[in-house]
């Protein structure tokens, strides 16, 4: 039934394969301070490798997407739980931050950045969480417009919101 509706956003992504440039660009981004992963790498010494080397862990980063199948101790992560505005020692209180290898990190930035335009042409066009160019601002401004109007026209208005644990 609802394969018709479906059918015309499943369009495969085309990525292509990744190039040293690309790496050492975003990680000539990263400021000197971004802690390091599990793997060991901090951000000065991978700010001073060579090209090569860029293009060496490109080919790796390249492989390991055609196979599936990364190595062990690259996709390990480490948790650590911070707890939320209300401190608690209860699970619900806390919020889970993954501290995962460096080199993991940076395949999935490029990835993910590398997505978004793709991701966002499958959304509703009044989607704004992980839209590039869209905020926050985007989700509330209208509906605080609507709230104002309705209240300078004394006209009904009604709204429901809905608190989730994150």
């Amino acid at each position: 039934v609802l394969e018709p509706i479906l059918q015309p956003y499943r369009k495969a992504q085309k990525l292509d394969p990744l190039n040293g440039k690309q790496i050492k660009k975003l990680v000539a981004s990263y400021a000197k301070y971004k802690k390091g992963g599990l793997d060991g790498w901090s951000v000065t010494e991978l700010q001073l490798l060579p090209d090569e080397a860029y293009e060496m862990l490109a080919r790796v980063l390249n492989l390991i997407e055609s196979t599936g199948r990364w190595p062990k101790d690259a996709v390990y992560g480490l948790i650590s739980f911070i707890p939320k505005a209300k401190a608690s020692e209860l699970p619900l209180g806390q919020r889970p931050l993954t501290i995962m290898p460096f080199i993991y990190r940076i395949w999935g930035t490029l990835r993910a950045q590398q997505s978004a335009p793709w991701l966002s042409g499958l959304l509703p066009e009044d989607s704004t969480g992980g839209v590039r160019g869209k905020s926050a601002e985007n989700a509330w401004y209208p509906l605080a417009l609507r709230y104002e109007i309705a209240r300078i026209d004394n006209s009904p208005l009604a709204g429901y919101q809905s608190d989730m644990f994150k």
